[in-house]
C-alpha cells in the first residue's frame, strides 16, 4: 500500500501545516491516544473479571441497570456545553470574574436539577416491578437495592462531572482524561480486590463500578480548584441564575444531540433485555467493548479539531480546513479497513478474551463494524458544523433516529425473527441519513453555498 495513505504520514503532514494550532492538536491526540488506549485495555479486562464475579445472565442485569440510569447524565439539559463556550470565551478575553460566575451557577443549577429528579425517583420507586422492567427474577430488595446505590451514585456523578467541562473549556484536556483512567485503575484494582477477598454479589459489583468514579472526581476537585483551576473556584456567592438562559441558549440544542448520541447504545440494552433474555445483553456488551476500539481511537484524532476549525473558520483559512478534513478522510479510511479485518479475527480474539463460551450471530459483528464506519464518518463533519453552531440538521437527523429506532428494532426482530443483530442493523439505518447530511452541509459551507437550513 502506498506511503501517503499511511496514518502517520497524514497526521504528520496535517501537524507541520500551521505552528501553534497544529502543535496543541498534536499535543491533545498523543496524550488522549496513550490514556484513552489505557481506559480501553482496562475496559476489555474488566469484561472477564465481572464475569468471574457474575453468572453471564446477573451480569447482563447489571449493565441494563447501568445503562438505563446512565440517563441521569442528560439532566444537565445541555448545560455543561453551555459552560463550555461560555467558559472558554471569558478566559480567552482574560475575564476571570465571568469565568467563575459561570462555573458556579452551572454547578448551582445542576445541583438542584439533580436534587428534583432524586426526590422524584424515591418518591416512585416503590411502585416499579424492577424485576418486571429488566425481565429478571432476581430477589426484589437486592434487584431494588442495586437500582437505589447505582442512580444515587450517577446523580453524585453527574454534579461532580462539571469539572472534566472545565478542564476542556480551559484547553486542558489531558488532565480530564488523566482523571477517567484513574476511575478505571480504581475499578480495575476494586474488582481485581473483590474476586481475592470478598463474597460478590450484583450489588458489591454496582458499588464498585459506580462508587470509586465519584470518589475519584471529588479529590480530583479537591486538589483542582485549589491548584490549576484555583482562579475560577466555585463559590455560592457567585451564583447568578439569571445567567441560565444564556447557559441554556446553545447548550438544549447540544443536549438533543447527545440524547440522541447515547440514545442507541443505552436503549439497544433494554430492547435486548425484553425482547430477549438479559444473557444476551452480556454477548451485545462484548461485541460493543470490542468495536468501541476504534470508535474511540477515531475520536481521540477528531475531537481536538473542533475548537481548531472555529479558529480557523473565523480566521477565513478555509484552505486549511479543506486540507484537514482531506486527511482526516485518509485516516476515516484506514480505520475502515481496520474494522473489515476485526471482524475477520474476532472468533480469534473471543477465544483469548473470554475464557467463557459465548454465542452469538456473525451478522452482530458486521452490523457492528457498519455502524462504527457510519459513526466515525458522520462525526469527522459534525466536529466543523458543531465548531460554527450549525446544529438544526443534525437536529433532525437525531430526533428521526430517536423515533424510528426502537420501532424499527422491534419489527425487525419479531417480523423478521432476527436476534440481537436486528437491533444494530436498525441502528445503522437510523443513523445513515444524519451521516450523509453532515458531509453535505460541510461542502456546502466551506464552498460558500449553504443557504436556508444548511447554515442554521
Amino acid at each position: 500500500m502506498s506511503s501517503k495513505f499511511s496514518i502517520p504520514n497524514k497526521l504528520t503532514s496535517l501537524l507541520r501545516s500551521t505552528g501553534n494550532r497544529n502543535l496543541e492538536l498534536f499535543r491533545n491526540i498523543v496524550y488522549s491516544f496513550f490514556i484513552k488506549l489505557g481506559i480501553a485495555v482496562i475496559g476489555l479486562a474488566l469484561v472477564p473479571l465481572n464475569l468471574t464475579l457474575l453468572s453471564q445472565t446477573n451480569y447482563g442485569v447489571w449493565l441494563t441497570v447501568s445503562s438505563l440510569t446512565t440517563w441521569f447524565y442528560f439532566f444537565d439539559i445541555g448545560l455543561a456545553n453551555g459552560l463550555r463556550n461560555k467558559f472558554t470565551q471569558s478566559v480567552t478575553q482574560e475575564d476571570y470574574l465571568s469565568a467563575r460566575i459561570y462555573l458556579s451557577t452551572t454547578y448551582a443549577i445542576i445541583s438542584l436539577l439533580v436534587l428534583i429528579v432524586l426526590l422524584v425517583f424515591y418518591s416512585f420507586r416503590t411502585v416499579i416491578d424492577w424485576n418486571q422492567l429488566f425481565n429478571t427474577n432476581i430477589k426484589a430488595t437486592t434487584i431494588d437495592t442495586l437500582v437505589q446505590l447505582t442512580v444515587l451514585m450517577l446523580a453524585l456523578k453527574l454534579v461532580l462531572s462539571v469539572i472534566t467541562t472545565t478542564l476542556i473549556a480551559y484547553h486542558k484536556i489531558r488532565i480530564s482524561n488523566f482523571i477517567e483512567l484513574l476511575s478505571s485503575l480504581g475499578i480495575l484494582f476494586a474488582t481485581y480486590f473483590a474476586i481475592q477477598f470478598a463474597p460478590v454479589d450484583i450489588v458489591l459489583v454496582g458499588i464498585i463500578n459506580t462508587a470509586i468514579p465519584v470518589l475519584v472526581l471529588l479529590i480530583a476537585s479537591v486538589i483542582l480548584f485549589a491548584s490549576t483551576l484555583k482562579a475560577f473556584k466555585p463559590s455560592l456567592k457567585m451564583v447568578d441564575f439569571n445567567l441560565s438562559g444564556q447557559l441554556f441558549n446553545k447548550g438544549i440544542q447540544f443536549f438533543i444531540l447527545q440524547l440522541a448520541g447515547m440514545f442507541i447504545l443505552v436503549v439497544n440494552q433494554l430492547l435486548i433485555a425484553r425482547l430477549f433474555d438479559p444473557a444476551e445483553v452480556t454477548v451485545y456488551t462484548i461485541v460493543s467493548k470490542y468495536f468501541s476500539i476504534p470508535l474511540l481511537g477515531f475520536a481521540i484524532v477528531i475531537v481536538p479539531f473542533w475548537t481548531s476549525f472555529s479558529e480557523a473558520f473565523h480566521k477565513q483559512e478555509l484552505l486549511w480546513i479543506q486540507k484537514s478534513v482531506k486527511n482526516l478522510m485518509y485516516t476515516w479510511l484506514m480505520v475502515s479497513i481496520g474494522l473489515c479485518l476485526m471482524v475477520f479475527i474476532f472468533p480469534m480474539v473471543l477465544n483469548i478474551w473470554i475464557k467463557t463460551p459465548i454465542v452469538y450471530d456473525y451478522k452482530l459483528t458486521i452490523y457492528f463494524a457498519i455502524f462504527v464506519m457510519l459513526s466515525n464518518f458522520g462525526n469527522l463533519f459534525n466536529q466543523f458544523n458543531n465548531a460554527l453552531d450549525k446544529l438544526r440538521i443534525q437536529l433532525y437527523c437525531a430526533l428521526f433516529m430517536i423515533l424510528f429506532h426502537i420501532p424499527l428494532s422491534i419489527y425487525l426482530c419479531r417480523h423478521y425473527l432476527m436476534g440481537i443483530e436486528g437491533i444494530m442493523l436498525s441502528a445503522c439505518i437510523c443513523l445513515l441519513p444524519g451521516t450523509i447530511l453532515s458531509a453535505i452541509q460541510y461542502h456546502l459551507i466551506v464552498q460558500n453555498k449553504a443557504k436556508g437550513v444548511w447554515l442554521k
